[in-house]
């Protein structure tokens, strides 16, 4: 009698790990499957737009700049705008360009505002889209900001040019809405016309918070 219950049960727990297999063996599928993704959520092209808020910012100045008695200035928190479009080179990776601007912003010791305005180029690399239309992505974006002032500013410096920029992110999409994290390095360079107009390299680190419209 022992053994005939024991074998019941036996048979009974493989059933309902053989069932519970299934059931993994399905949802695996439909995490990875692409077929089984509704194709609505599936982007080979994709434009965004995108508002962002910009915080922890500081310059670093090479050599230091105007009266400043630092050559590491913290920044105003800002706003900035941008606009991008990929193509999707596999169903995992997009390359695409894009364009952002700066609203312009003051920092610590120093008159006047300054502000960024970069082109890039960027890599995505996104996880598989999942209903309805929720996946993460990481980013990087390399290019050339252009850099500016306003006429406070330009009183006692020049701008002698932009330079690099480059950033790198990760971010969030839901149906078409984007959460957005980037942490980006801009360079300039200015003329400091309170000290023999000597050339000065201007660095600007900062973390970019965005909200956006995917296409």
């Amino acid at each position: 009698m022992k053994i005939k219950i024991l074998k019941v049960v036996i048979a009974a727990t493989i059933i309902v790990l053989s069932a519970r297999a299934a059931v993994f063996a399905d949802e695996f599928d439909f995490l990875f499957n692409p077929v089984k993704i509704s194709a609505a959520f599936i982007n080979v092209y994709e434009a965004n737009v995108k508002a962002g808020y910009i915080f922890n910012g500081s310059f670093y100045c090479n050599p230091q700049f105007g009266n400043s008695e630092s050559s590491n200035l913290k920044t105003d928190n800002a706003f900035s705008f941008s606009a991008e479009f990929f193509k999707y080179i596999s169903a995992y990776i997009a390359a695409g360009a894009g364009a952002s601007y700066q609203i312009a912003g003051s920092f610590e010791n120093l008159d006047g505002k300054t502000g960024f305005a970069p082109v890039y180029f960027a890599l995505k690399l996104r996880s598989w889209p999942q209903q309805p239309g929720l996946y993460g992505y990481a980013v990087g974006q390399i290019g050339y900001n252009f850099f500016y002032s306003d006429e406070v500013f330009s009183k006692n410096s020049k701008i002698d040019g932009g330079g690099l920029y480059y950033a790198l992110g990760f971010g969030i999409i839901y149906t078409n809405y984007i959460v957005e994290c980037l942490y980006g390095v801009h360079s300039g360079k200015v003329f400091d016309l309170q000290n023999g107009s000597k050339e000065i390299d201007i660095e600007l680190n900062k973390i970019t918070l965005s909200l956006g419209y995917k296409f």
